[in-house]
């Protein structure tokens, strides 16, 4: 016990396995350092962090949501992801947008605000009338280099006669 009896440390004789469910419990014959009885009896669950190490990266969170209809054409697109990045592979070739419209890819400047994030920030507006897709190939990849499944998200529709501005761009929380 540490802290004066406020904190339990366990020591596993084997590490535990990453997302585990570890129940404890006490008895009344648990003793602090001086064997006086520390508690009346305790319990309590953790569960165990997975291992970054082997983390596939996949997509934890999207502005704008995957599958919004609504979206300007002017929207930035900022993706979390479920593990850090490795910042060389951030590139067009392994993550892009491709508008259904024009068959082409849409350009954009790419940035990475937290190791887990990446920020497509478009050079025009996209497509008022179009899908666009998010692409996502296997050559995008953790620090650790564990590939992304290669796999795409409808990301938005818009409708013809929408209006928007492109000095009104703003990237949302996600």
């Amino acid at each position: 016990m540490l802290d004066n009896g406020y904190t339990i440390l366990f020591t596993p004789a084997a590490p535990f396995t990453p997302g585990a469910l570890i129940q404890w419990w006490t008895t009344g014959s648990l003793l602090d350092s001086q064997l006086n009885v520390a508690f009346t009896g305790a319990s309590g669950y953790f569960y165990v962090a997975g291992s970054t190490a082997t983390t596939t990266p996949t997509i934890t969170a999207a502005s704008p949501a995957l599958y919004a209809s609504s979206v300007p054409p002017n929207a930035i697109f900022d993706f979390q992801f479920s593990t850090p990045l490795n910042p060389a592979t951030v590139t067009p070739a392994n993550i892009y947008l491709y508008d259904s419209g024009t068959g082409l890819n849409v350009p954009a400047t790419y940035s990475m605000p937290q190791p887990n994030e990446v920020l497509i920030v478009p050079t025009s507006n996209v497509s008022s009338t179009a899908y666009i897709y998010l692409y996502v190939t296997t050559g995008l990849q953790s620090t650790t280099s564990v590939s992304c499944y290669r796999c795409h998200a409808v990301l938005l529709h818009q409708r013809a006669g929408r209006q928007h501005h492109s000095d009104d761009r703003q990237r949302r929380a996600v």
